[in-house]
């Protein structure tokens, strides 16, 4: 039997600024009937836009679709493990 496994797609930090994310997003899967569970977005710790409200509250929307959000270069960048916990 074929186990199936996310695909990771790395996301522009600038593309989290731009309203509409989500929505593109909620379309695709329904389009492709893809599960949210598949994907996984990697957004670069190096961004200093982890504190802007408009990305946290789109991270925080794909998260509730189900889609993982991964640090990619983690640790050579602007998150902590403090910050991360204080999003939660």
């Amino acid at each position: 039997m074929l186990t199936l496994r996310p695909i990771s797609i790395n996301i522009s930090p600038i593309r989290f600024l731009k309203s509409g994310l989500v929505e593109l997003v909620e379309e695709q899967l329904a389009l492709f009937q893809i599960e949210a569970k598949y994907l996984e977005f990697e957004i670069t710790e190096s961004s200093s836009l982890s504190s802007d409200k408009q990305v946290l509250s789109t991270l925080k929307q794909l998260g509730e679709l189900g889609i993982k959000i991964v640090i990619d270069d983690f640790g050579t960048g602007y998150a902590s493990l403090n910050y991360l916990r204080s999003q939660n």
